[in-house]
């Protein structure tokens, strides 16, 4: 399915273990000779799945979702769409930590009191609104500090560390309330360590996350052969066969390599089936040509599952940048850019300022919120210096424009809408739910998923 108006690179799912692809394949045809053998020799070709020939993405697709009608099963997919989102958080003077002096002091008393009653705030984010459908990933750019993880955690639901969050966040249908009670499994937000369980091989990991979210209604007769066969195709297609019996390991136990532990920690996000993610920094330290091998593992994740994906990265170069779809540059708290990812320079360079000579465009891009390191053009007259004044700017922008027109379209189609959060809580609870049909259809759904592969 082509993503919305986008020039995002593609990356081929057989990118990381070419032979390993080819032998899920192989697997696929003995699959489908063993479990097809009472299909009518007469079927449409948008039925037969063959591997001839180069893998069609879009005919499979069709297929998919034909079964998929014909089996009355709503699919499973989450945006995430948010206007006028403010953050607040306590300012540095309510951190103060207590001592022995103060707490015997009848006068801090008073001063909790006061504090309590008028706490000392401030804004962390402040006039952000946006969309990231499924299928899309943002980059949200930004110098340390500037609100990045804020921005990350709250679209992951992540709220309780703040003093508050306004304005409106959708998950499609779904309130962030529901999402909260309910759905916590389908919306991630990733840290910037990877966290698992050192001593744990690679196959034991994603064997862990396949179980927490085993499916009631499934092709094979026992959770074990599905927890296998998830796990297969998963170390297949991010290429972590050859370390499957090693430890991921961590500063003290040896384990696998850094951009070999970023496509581990992908393949089990995959593997828990989670719609919406958050990865926050999750380059750093990693070189360069690791930290692009990251990146094309999340944009096979994102096409392959539809998923929304949002990632910070305070660097990167010029061909992990091309990944994304759309990019969120924050100044100081303020949003000064939202919107397609290949607009982005040209819309600075209107603006007044020049990159610098090879500039990528992401150190562009950060570099223009630094007033110590952007370069403005001269004689150009007046330009935005401040972070208000960039994120005024923007506001009145074309870009801007197209993004509050790309968020109506949005919300007229899936938010306020009973009818698909109902379908949506319908599909959760068919995957515990157990008939004919639901199996037929989960059976398809393996062999789409390794087909494509």
């Amino acid at each position: 399915m082509p993503r919305r108006a986008s020039t995002a690179s593609r990356v081929d799912v057989a990118f990381f273990d070419p032979e390993g692809v080819k032998h899920l394949n192989r697997t696929l045809t003995r699959m489908s000779t063993v479990n097809d053998v009472s299909r009518p020799e007469s079927t449409t070709s948008e039925e037969t799945l063959t591997t001839e020939g180069p893998f069609n993405f879009e005919k499979t697709l069709k297929g998919l979702v034909k079964k998929r009608d014909e089996a009355h099963i709503l699919s499973r997919e989450l945006g995430v769409v948010f206007e006028d989102l403010r953050v607040q958080g306590l300012g540095s003077s309510a951190s103060y930590q207590p001592t022995l002096g103060s707490i015997l002091n009848p006068m801090s008393i008073v001063r909790k009191i006061t504090t309590m009653r008028n706490p000392p705030l401030r804004d962390i984010l402040t006039g952000f609104e946006g969309v990231v459908r499924p299928g899309e990933m943002l980059l949200v750019l930004g110098r340390p500090g500037s609100g990045c993880t804020t921005f990350l955690k709250t679209l992951a639901n992540h709220r309780d560390e703040y003093y508050s969050v306004q304005g409106e966040v959708h998950y499609d249908s779904l309130s962030h309330q529901e999402i909260a009670k309910h759905y916590r499994g389908d919306v991630q937000y990733c840290p910037e360590d990877d966290v698992h369980f050192p001593t744990l091989t690679v196959k034991q990991t994603l064997d862990f996350a396949a179980k927490t979210r085993v499916p009631h209604a499934r092709v094979d007769p026992s959770k074990s052969q599905y927890v296998n066969k998830m796990t297969e195709i998963l170390s297949t297609i991010f290429g972590l066969k050859h370390v499957q019996s090693t430890p991921v390991g961590d500063n003290a136990i040896r384990g696998v390599s850094g951009g070999e532990k970023k496509r581990v920690s992908i393949a089990e996000a995959l593997a828990t089936r989670s719609r919406v993610h958050c990865w926050d920094n999750s380059t750093r330290g990693l070189d360069s040509s690791t930290a692009l091998e990251f990146g094309r593992a999340l944009r096979i994740a994102t096409d392959l599952d539809h998923r929304s994906t949002i990632v910070s990265i305070y660097q990167a170069g010029e061909t992990l940048y091309e990944l994304f779809d759309k990019v969120c540059v924050i100044y100081e708290g303020q949003m000064a850019y939202f919107g397609p990812a290949d607009q982005a320079r040209q819309y600075f360079i209107d603006m007044g300022y020049e990159p610098a000579n090879r500039q990528t465009t992401p150190d562009f891009l950060v570099a223009v919120t630094d007033p110590n390191g952007r370069n403005p053009r001269p004689d150009f007259g007046p330009m935005p210096r401040t972070a208000s004044e960039f994120a005024d700017h923007f506001m009145h922008s074309s870009v801007a424009q197209l993004n509050r027109e790309d968020i109506d379209l949005y919300k007229e189609a899936y938010v306020g809408m009973p009818e698909r959060a109902n379908a949506y809580k319908k599909s959760v609870r068919a995957e515990h739910a157990s008939t004919a049909k639901k199996k037929s259809f989960v059976s398809l759904y393996f062999k789409f998923f390794l087909r494509m592969a």
